[in-house]
């Protein structure tokens, strides 16, 4: 698969951890070839990762979609890192001016939510936290989040998710303490995985980078990211009983992702 990704090591090792091959590309292969050559014809599915944008990459993301939509169509996954408003004015001034200093600019933030809103009408799949899901599709005073950091419950996004899925025609995961999967008929909620996945970087767009893979091997959208969250969901639990530190459980995370306990998630998901 070709990935591109803001978090390139941790969430190319992770399918690599589960025996795909990822392909991470922020760049033409080389200076004189055209974007992406050669690519399309290798990968099962696209990965596109919004956490770094510029103009360049704006462009690549364009000529991912409209090569995954052509004759020899791919499953695209887009996974809308930070694409969400500005700090939110209902938040405590004292607040408000710590995250003014460390988060990005309003102008980049309008970027991101703008480039998710163009690419979502053509993907296969959309997932992202509640906050994030809230913003991408239009709910004004959704709050900031850096990733992970959802303020929102998933629950609050449910009904926005379901009805946009059934308006793109597009299945959609909202992530969080409990994980929601709706093509806007079929809709399933999943509670699993462990606290300790906020503590590490980058799990977010590992989850997207496992659904792509999913997406590779299982023809039903919605069933390829209902069975790629409760793997991604198991895989956490079973960290969580290896490791008590985030350092240590990003470790078992791999290794859980690579050891896939089939029984386990029979549990889960029967089939």
């Amino acid at each position: 698969m070709t990935f591109f990704t803001i978090h390139q090591v941790f969430s190319g090792s992770h399918p690599a951890g589960m025996g795909e091959i990822a392909r991470l590309q922020t760049h033409g292969t080389l200076p004189d070839q055209p974007r992406n050559d050669g690519l399309h014809g290798q990968r099962s599915a696209v990965n596109l990762n919004i956490g770094t944008l510029d103009g360049d990459f704006i462009a690549r993301c364009r000529e991912a979609v409209k090569r995954g939509n052509g004759s020899t169509r791919k499953p695209i996954v887009l996974d809308q890192d930070r694409a969400n408003k500005w700090v939110s004015t209902s938040l405590p001034q004292t607040i408000r001016m710590l995250l003014s200093n460390i988060l990005p600019s309003p102008n980049e933030n309008a970027i991101r939510t703008e480039t998710a809103r163009e690419l979502m009408k053509n993907m296969d799949i959309i997932r992202g936290n509640a906050s994030e899901i809230l913003a991408l599709f239009g709910v004004e005073g959704a709050a900031f989040t850096l990733g992970v950091e959802s303020m929102q419950p998933v629950e609050q996004a449910k009904n926005l998710a379901k009805d946009s899925a059934a308006r793109l025609g597009c299945v959609v995961v909202v992530s969080g303490e409990e994980d929601y999967i709706t093509d806007g008929i079929r809709q399933a909620t999943l509670k699993s995985g462990s606290p300790m996945m906020k503590r590490v970087t980058g799990t977010g767009c590992v989850m997207t980078a496992v659904i792509a893979a999913f997406c590779a091997v299982v023809e039903d959208r919605f069933v390829a990211a209902h069975l790629a969250t409760a793997y991604f969901g198991l895989c956490g639990s079973l960290a969580a009983k290896k490791a008590a530190a985030p350092g240590s459980f990003r470790t078992a995370f791999i290794d859980e992702l690579f050891l896939a306990d089939f029984g386990a998630m029979k549990e889960i998901v029967p089939s």
